[in-house]
């Protein structure tokens, strides 16, 4: 069974080399699948199938020694 065209937006967006305590730290934010798209991605047959995962966003600090 052939799954149909979907599309999915994905973005992120860093600050990085901030100089903290001597040591540099990247501060990031991030989404996946920000439109929410609810589209099969996977076929089994006539009646098995997967969708794509829901919207998630977070955040993530790295710290480099």
């Amino acid at each position: 069974v052939v799954v149909g065209d979907y599309g999915l937006l994905n973005g992120s967006i860093s600050l990085a080399n901030v100089e903290l305590g001597g040591s540099s730290v990247e501060f990031s934010v991030w989404g996946r699948n920000l439109t929410d798209e609810d589209s099969p991605n996977y076929k089994i047959g006539a009646t098995a199938q997967t969708f794509l995962a829901p919207r998630m966003y977070g955040a993530d600090i790295r710290f480099n020694f």
